[in-house]
């Protein structure tokens, strides 16, 4: 089961590090967010999502140059940032192929431009 804790300060200070491992403290109230506690004593912020069906981690910052407060500043940018790309992730894959169609007229105007000179200096 995974270990949840309303991350503070205090939670911070008294998780106690491991030998030869590393484990994490989830936060209670945002969802992959966590703190990881290193076998160093290193206490490190990070945020766990999934992006195209993959886990992924993101490494915030190491406690305690990043407070808890600090923090939570973070988060409520990265809500904000997620509420507003939400709307848009229906559109991102068509976006993707229209620029990677834009960029294959672009290579096949360039090519033909080329091969209209090579054939302009044959004759």
């Amino acid at each position: 089961m995974v270990k949840r804790l309303k991350l503070n300060e205090k939670t911070l200070r008294e998780a106690e590090p491991k030998p030869g491992v590393s484990y994490q403290i989830f936060d209670t109230d945002v969802i992959g967010f966590a703190a990881r506690v290193q076998a160093s004593g290193a206490r490190t912020f990070t945020i766990d999502y999934r992006h195209a069906g993959r886990q992924r981690r993101m490494n915030i910052g190491r406690w305690p140059e990043w407070s808890v407060t600090a923090v939570e500043v973070a988060q409520q940018v990265l809500t904000e940032t997620q509420f507003a790309i939400l709307p848009l992730v229906p559109y991102l894959d068509t976006l993707r192929w229209v620029f990677i169609a834009v960029t294959l007229i672009g290579i096949a105007v360039a090519i033909h431009a080329r091969i209209d000179d090579w054939k302009r200096g044959q004759r």
